[in-house]
């Protein structure tokens, strides 16, 4: 009787810490970097995107605005191109 008492809680236990390995990896967010050409130039940038609601005028609309920046930063100053896509 003592060893089916004892036996339960260390098979719970054990069953317990064998789906431990078995938990979802986290996956990795993709790299925030890419290029564009400009006057036959190609710029390696990071991106950063930024999605605003904004309810001014008589409907509101969604605005999805894109900023790419140079890097590495040039000598003559930091470079950037937005893109900016708005939808009703």
């Amino acid at each position: 009787m003592k060893l089916r008492s004892l036996a339960t809680p260390l098979l719970a236990a054990g069953l317990l810490l064998s789906t431990l390995g078995c938990s979802k990896k986290e996956e990795t967010a993709p790299a925030a970097t890419g290029s564009y050409k400009i006057d036959g130039v190609l710029k390696t940038c990071q991106a950063q995107a930024v999605v605003n609601t904004i309810s001014g005028g008589l409907q509101p609309y969604n605005e999805l605005k894109i900023t790419l920046s140079t890097t590495p930063a040039p000598a003559s100053g930091a470079e950037f191109m937005v893109l900016s896509f708005i939808k009703q």
